[in-house]
């Protein structure tokens, strides 16, 4: 029998699979990866991220007293940098498309020596990050689903189809992985349904709001485009849970009520920023730019 974890990560692989190939249908790479010539707005979302919201994160578990399966649950999701569900979060928000890609690769890759270090300086001794774990979560979910979508594109360009069929796989891509996407946020709540809900239920919830604020406030200092600062805010607060779960089993599986307060943290620092554009967006009179436009 096919059990609810096994849904969930079909559901999520899937659903980045077509976000990336609705990217690059339209964006070659070189235009996504145009943002790192921007060093100083990079350096200054590399500090926020990796420096500002793990700090939050722990100043505000030890102000709240948490246990220490909560401390261990926050430590490990602040130190896992955005993962590849924040371009699908961005691109849905209609943020800076390119910008968000630049960061969950360069982030991404980052997590290699930050994770380590984060989780070196707040969790027990002993305990250590598979960095094959976040190769492979790396090249699979983030930059093969951008390779893939770009290599279709340029074949369907040269095609008889081309750029009609072009723009009709991005929008087939586009939908269903906006549908896969809120199946797999959905069947995530019952991997531990009552664990979660507990979960919910108590401090992980503050930190969760105080961090989410920390980066709200923290990208209209970094940048004062209105499309950058909604990618800030769903990017950097959607924290790489799948990462933080593989550590959290590997290392910490005895632990009851990690896995599930990992869960609650994570889906809750991923949602709330999403839901909050999504319901400005909607308010807003202006029409806001298209999410496929921007190359900096």
């Amino acid at each position: 029998m096919i059990d609810v974890e096994t849904v969930y990560g079909v559901l999520l692989i899937s659903a980045l699979l077509l976000n990336g190939v609705a990217i690059t249908a339209s964006i070659p790479l070189r235009s996504l990866l145009a943002p790192l010539r921007e060093g100083g707005l990079i350096t200054r979302i590399v500090l926020l991220d990796v420096v500002l919201v793990p700090i939050v994160a722990v100043l505000a578990a030890n102000a709240l007293g948490v246990d220490p399966v909560t401390r261990a649950a926050i430590v490990i999701v602040a130190a896992a940098s955005t993962g590849p569900i924040g371009m699908a979060l961005t691109r849905i928000a209609r943020g800076d498309v390119p910008l968000s890609v630049t960061l969950v690769v360069g982030l991404g890759a980052l997590n290699l020596i930050t994770v380590p270090l984060v989780t070196e300086l707040f969790l027990p001794s002993g305990i250590t990050i598979p960095l094959s774990s976040l190769l492979s979560s790396l090249l699979g979910l983030a930059v093969a689903p951008l390779v893939l979508g770009r290599l279709l594109a340029v074949v369907l360009e040269r095609s008889r189809s081309g750029e009609p069929t072009v723009r009709t796989m991005r929008r087939i891509a586009q939908r269903g992985s906006d549908v896969l996407l809120l199946g797999a946020v959905s069947v995530a709540l019952f991997i531990e349904p009552r664990a979660v809900f507990d979960a919910f239920l108590g401090p992980v919830t503050l930190v969760a709001v105080i961090e989410m604020l920390v980066v709200a406030v923290g990208a209209r200092v970094v940048t004062s485009d209105a499309a950058r600062v909604r990618t800030l805010a769903v990017v950097l607060n959607a924290r790489a849970v799948g990462l933080a779960l593989t550590v959290a089993t590997i290392h910490l599986g005895t632990v009851e009520g990690l896995r599930a307060t990992i869960l609650a943290y994570g889906g809750l620092t991923q949602i709330v920023p999403l839901a909050v554009v999504l319901i400005l967006r909607r308010r807003s009179r202006g029409p806001l730019s298209d999410p496929t436009s921007r190359t900096h």
